[in-house]
């Protein structure tokens, strides 16, 4: 089958690497978009803390398309690689081929999102923590009527910061009901399909945007949803000064790099001296300020 074929290669490689000592210090690195700022942070990290360790990295950017990321595994297989960092996107699911790594027992570390289905090492944002408190600090303006903004509700990070958003509300003593959640779906939380969802609530006076702002996009939507008081998560403070702005939550990218690099040398490790490890969850506090 095309999978023994795929576990037999890679068999063959390993065998030739531990020979002739070759492409014994490299990783894979896999992201859903360059363009996206969230990744420049977090590659940074990732090539920082592996020129430490002496490992060099191969960088696949599979566009969010589950076919393109499954031929990068196989690619990178092909090559010798020791362990993959994997940033998954919101249709990762679909690519089948995280089984076979399972298979393969090739050392895996994500970031940003996890794969619930799969038990692979995680480093991500302490996302309900940073929710809660960009949410209380809209509570804290007075406002009543608070809504949740995000794109593919059902990711990791949007049900995180979801659960967060709700925790808040309960515990201001807020009303909750699921009208007041909005999902911009893949297009990106600045759809007019969003924005006409919002505009047609009644009463609404908060909203947590739960997923970062592209800068070139965020002085427009900020005009949209001037008469809302506003927290989100976003990639710089530097432009953040509209004044119905209640907090922003700034990610710790350089740090989610650094520390899934750790991890995944720590599991490469672990792996050479035969050693059985529990697969670890490293959340990171976010930056939160309030304005």
């Amino acid at each position: 089958s095309p999978q023994d074929e795929q576990i037999l290669r890679y068999q063959n490689q390993k065998t030739a690497d531990k020979l002739n000592n070759r492409n014994q210090g490299n990783i894979g690195v896999l992201i859903p978009s360059v363009t996206m700022p969230i990744y420049p942070g977090i590659l940074r990290g990732i090539e920082d803390e592996c020129h430490r360790q002496g490992f060099t990295i191969f960088l696949g950017n599979y566009d969010a398309n589950p076919q393109k990321e499954k031929n990068y595994m196989k690619t990178f297989l092909d090559k010798g690689i020791r362990g993959l960092i994997i940033s998954p996107s919101y249709n990762s699911l679909e690519n089948n081929f995280y089984k076979t790594l399972i298979d393969l027992d090739v050392p895996v570390v994500l970031n940003d999102i996890s794969l619930p289905a799969y038990n692979f090492n995680l480093v991500a944002t302490d996302n309900i923590a940073a929710a809660y408190r960009a949410c209380s600090a809209i509570c804290s303006k007075k406002s009543r009527r608070i809504g949740f903004l995000c794109y593919e509700k059902n990711t990791y990070s949007s049900r995180q910061r979801e659960a967060g958003y709700r925790m808040a509300m309960e515990d201001h003593g807020l009303a909750f009901h699921h009208s007041l959640i909005f999902d911009a779906g893949p297009g990106g939380i600045y759809t007019d399909r969003a924005i006409r969802q919002i505009k047609r609530t009644a009463h609404l006076d908060g909203l947590l945007i739960a997923n970062e702002p592209d800068p070139a996009d965020l002085a427009g939507l900020l005009s949209v949803l001037s008469n809302l008081r506003l927290a989100l998560f976003c990639y710089t403070a530097n432009s953040l000064t509209a004044a119905n702005i209640a907090a922003y939550v700034v990610q710790p990218k350089y740090e989610i790099g650094c520390q899934s690099a750790q991890l995944l040398c720590e599991s490469i490790q672990q792996k050479n001296n035969q050693n059985n490890s529990l697969q670890k969850t490293i959340l990171i506090s976010a930056e939160v300020k309030c304005l």
